[in-house]
């Protein structure tokens, strides 16, 4: 994740109702992130929670 990205993520209060996890190998991520820190992967669950 670059600066930037976690810069907008600590300020912005949408990412508290979002979560998102590797279709992989199920390990919770960052919202934010473009891919699985542990198995690399690109494919990621995005959930909203109400």
């Amino acid at each position: 994740m670059t600066l930037v990205t976690r810069l907008r993520s600590a300020l912005s209060d949408a990412n508290d109702d979002r979560f998102s996890e590797c279709r992989d190998c199920g390990t919770t991520i960052d919202p934010l992130d473009e891919a699985c820190p542990v198995c690399e992967s690109t494919e990621i669950a995005r959930y909203e929670l109400e």
